[in-house]
């Protein structure tokens, strides 16, 4: 965390007391440093406020509060808040950083997983929590996924300058472009900084949970529905940490969003369950 927020200071200060001297030296490191705490800060809300998230609706929340309190208990962190945004694309993300957090769960999601297997997403996004992956993932979205969506920019600009729609080829090429120049770096800050704990939270939600199959059941109809049905984009800036990897390679205009996937083959994942569900059950 503390290395990813240094990284405007290291780049800043010294070219300021190149240019200016030790005064705006030490202003361009107060800036730096106000800047990186509130990045940390208010990264979550801006997330948030990204997806037009709201709170769950009553009726809902009532059915998923006592399962958060009971798996803030069971994991020692404090209880997460549920929000939930428009998406036909069952996608769930936990963002937060020090005892605030929220749990954000699709429409898409809260149609298709049943009661037992919303549990079971739960469970993991909470083992995440426990895991100490959510803080550092939140800054590494938030700092990506911006660096990532200027190709979004460049396609606007295509738009508005009379070359089509957002589906046409001049926009979707101007887009294209725009990756060519944005993808690597957004790419390297999300590899190098964020903490993939899919393995550790799939392991900690397993040894919690009193029937494995829910877990690796919901992943199963999540990915399918993903796989079959998906046609919106999402910013490959924040695909570290979903729950499930909704970015796929279907043309040349997408062969960028490979630079992004660093969560494991879903297959691998499911084994890795099937291993951690064999030993709890010889060991009880």
């Amino acid at each position: 965390m503390y290395v990813l927020l240094g990284i405007p200071l290291l780049a800043i200060v010294p070219v300021a007391f190149y240019f200016g001297g030790p005064y705006i030296a030490a202003a361009s490191l107060i800036l730096a440093l106000l800047l990186s705490i509130s990045v940390y800060r208010y990264s979550p809300k801006l997330l948030l406020k990204w997806y037009k998230c709201r709170k769950m609706p009553p009726a809902r929340n009532a059915e998923l509060n006592p399962s958060l309190t009971f798996l803030a208990s069971e994991f020692s962190i404090p209880c997460p808040e549920a929000y939930t945004f428009a998406s036909a694309v069952p996608i769930v993300f936990t963002v937060g950083n020090g005892r605030n957090y929220s749990v954000v769960i699709s429409e898409g999601a809260l149609d298709i997983l049943d009661e037992d297997e919303m549990k079971a997403v739960l469970t993991c996004e909470t083992a995440k929590i426990a895991s100490g992956s959510v803080p550092l993932n939140t800054v590494v979205a938030l700092v990506a996924g911006t660096v990532a969506s200027l190709s979004t920019v460049a396609m606007w600009m295509s738009m508005l300058a009379g070359f089509g729609q957002e589906k046409d080829a001049a926009p979707r090429f101007a887009r294209f472009l725009g990756m060519g120049l944005v993808s690597l770096p957004a790419a390297l800050l999300v590899h190098l900084f964020s903490v993939n704990s899919t393995f550790r939270s799939d392991e900690m939600a397993a040894r919690v949970m009193a029937d494995v199959s829910y877990l690796s059941g919901s992943l199963c109809r999540m990915n399918n529905y993903i796989r079959l049905h998906c046609i919106e984009d999402f910013n490959p800036g924040h695909v570290h940490m979903f729950l499930l990897n909704p970015l796929r390679v279907n043309d040349v205009f997408d062969v960028y969003s490979s630079m992004f996937m660093i969560k494991p083959d879903f297959e691998r994942r499911l084994s890795a369950i099937g291993k951690i569900s064999d030993t709890c059950n010889c060991q009880g």
